[in-house]
């Protein structure tokens, strides 16, 4: 056998420089790992509306609470026998002339309450709003017994900005 088909394929074979173009897939993977490492910063007006949001229900949930603590102020001083402590927490620094949780107030000898509130409803579209209503049911413990009531108050800020005023209210004796 003659050395030159041998050599010649050696030497084709040898120079040989095999270039492969990558697939598209491992062009695609190295694209998101370059992305993953380096996350492009999301655009300032995004973060900036995200955070408005957050503020604004961070708001939301204050206002809120501190609606459902004025409502938990007032009937705990109603109790104690602090009509005149209780009224005000009224607009006004009192209720009207016949107050719509009349009922309750009317109550000889209260002796203790169980006060539940339920999830504060917004009765506007602000944030934070502008004016709550409070579901509330009450527990009132007597020496005659033991007396329900359920309905709500609607409270809206103090003019002065010191807290929430109760503005109107709907408390109406249930049956056990």
């Amino acid at each position: 056998m003659k050395p030159w088909p041998l050599l010649f394929a050696t030497l084709f074979l040898g120079s040989c420089q095999c270039h492969r173009e990558p697939d598209a897939t491992a062009q695609q993977t190295a694209g998101a790992a370059a992305i993953e490492a380096n996350p492009t910063p999301s655009a300032p007006a995004e973060d900036a509306a995200a955070l408005q949001a957050q503020q604004a229900n961070q708001a939301q949930a204050q206002a809120f609470a501190a609606a459902v603590s004025t409502v938990h102020s007032y009937l705990t001083a109603l109790p104690r026998g602090e009509q005149g402590d209780a009224s005000t927490f009224w607009t006004g620094g009192r209720p009207s002339p016949v107050p719509d949780d009349a009922n309750l107030r009317e109550v000889q000898g209260l002796d203790s309450m169980r006060i539940q509130t339920s999830v504060p409803t917004a009765l506007d579209r602000e944030l934070p709003t502008r004016a709550v209503e409070v579901p509330v049911t009450l527990t009132a413990r007597t020496a005659q017994g033991t007396r329900h009531f359920s309905g709500w108050y609607r409270l809206r800020p103090r003019v002065d900005g010191s807290g929430w005023e109760i503005t109107s209210a709907s408390l109406q004796p249930a049956l056990d």
